[in-house]
């Protein structure tokens, strides 16, 4: 019992360095070797690793790369942000504007999914490997967490009331469009 409390102990470390931005790819498989290995679902489930907009402290935060090395780094989950473009379309992005992390200015919810979706992803860890990652939509970066045989974790990036182009979407309409 006090080994596998250190082991907790030690998991939990790692997901805050990785989250810090501390460990990245190279440290990872070090890590995950120490850990015990742990079944996604049963009655002893005691630790399950979710990857922080994706696996960002590797590749670009909220994009397919980051999903992708999320999965190859054997997270459980991905957990991404999504906001809701000027069209009624979600992409997969945390900020309002897109200035800081794009090569692109503005507000993505004033923009369409068109124009949210051609610009590239110039902020983050591994741009190197990564230079060309674009803002993903959700059913690219769904379709992402399958291929990685990861699960998703989204979270909505919205206010109670989102208005835009005449209508209002309340979070009760929102659950509508994600069923």
């Amino acid at each position: 019992m006090i080994e596998m409390k250190k082991k907790i102990i030690l998991a939990v470390i790692a997901v805050f360095l990785v989250a810090a931005g501390i460990v990245t790819k190279v440290y990872w498989s070090e890590i995950l070797s120490i850990l015990p290995k742990i079944p996604a679902k049963t009655e002893n489930t005691q630790i399950t690793l979710i990857a922080h907009r994706g696996f960002s402290s590797v590749a670009p935060e909220n994009t397919l790369a980051a999903i992708k090395e999320a999965g190859e780094a054997s997270f459980y989950g991905a957990e991404f942000d999504i906001k809701l473009t000027a069209d009624g379309e979600w992409v997969v992005f945390h900020d309002n504007s897109v200035n800081f992390r794009t090569n692109g200015e503005g507000n993505i919810t004033e923009m369409t999914k068109e124009e949210a979706c051609k610009l590239t992803i110039d902020k983050g860890y591994g741009l190197d490997e990564y230079p060309d990652e674009k803002i993903p939509t959700l059913e690219e970066a769904l379709e992402g967490c399958k291929k990685a045989e990861v699960v998703p974790f989204i979270e909505i990036k919205l206010n109670a009331f989102h208005c835009k182009n005449g209508f209002i979407l309340t979070n009760k309409r929102i659950l509508g469009l994600c069923k």
